[in-house]
């Protein structure tokens, strides 16, 4: 069943503003698209045209809104996945957060360092509804960092879920076992972002923020 406020926009998926409707219309060029078309170009729309970057990146509770994330153009995988929700449910597609631990393999010493470990908390990533299900997507890494990383971009079709990335060799560079067990899905809610500002690595980029106050 889906609910209103799978649909409706919040403070962080502010899909109502001009500057996430002109990403949806870039993105989507034409009208005459199904549900599913429509979720697939803006699914590769987000993964490939917003960078992911983390070190720097903006966790006050404006720099978490669709719009100031489109507008820096690049952010962790909490931004980018908050950017693919409020596209999606912009053009009628019910969306909602999913938080889950992952373990990373690819980790560098300091990233290992800057999150305390090769496991995130609260890794985000988004579950849209299409065909009567709910579909699980992950548009959070730009198919240029996955070629410097030697890890095959994530791909999505509307129909199975986008989960995780794989290096050129076929090795997981997730722990899917972690993320499957640990995964929790919520609506876009301010409790929702006052639980992601307490994992460590949002706690780490909000250090002198208006998140860490």
């Amino acid at each position: 069943m889906v609910f209103e406020d799978t649909i409706r926009p919040t403070g962080f998926l502010d899909h109502q503003s001009s500057v996430v409707r002109r990403f949806v219309e870039q993105a989507l060029h034409q009208d005459d698209l199904t549900a599913e078309e429509k979720a697939i170009r803006l699914y590769y729309a987000v993964r490939d045209n917003i960078l992911y970057e983390i070190y720097g990146a903006d966790m006050s509770r404006t720099g978490l809104r669709a719009s100031a994330i489109i507008a820096a153009g690049s952010g962790l995988c909490i931004h980018k996945s908050i950017v693919y929700a409020a596209a999606v449910r912009s053009v009628g597609i019910p969306s909602r957060l999913v938080l889950t631990d992952v373990r990373n393999h690819l980790t560098s010493d300091r990233l290992r360092q800057f999150v305390g470990g090769d496991v995130f908390h609260y890794h985000c990533l988004v579950s849209v509804f299409i065909g009567g299900r709910w579909v699980k997507a992950t548009p959070v890494f730009n198919r240029k960092l996955c070629q410097l990383y030697g890890m095959k971009p994530l791909e999505f079709d509307g129909k199975s879920d986008s989960l995780t990335p794989t290096t050129t060799m076929g090795r997981n560079s997730w722990n899917s076992s972690v993320s499957t067990a640990i995964s929790m899905i919520f609506p876009m809610t301010p409790s929702l972002m006052a639980c992601a500002r307490r994992t460590r690595i949002c706690s780490a980029h909000a250090t002198g923020s208006a998140a860490a106050r």
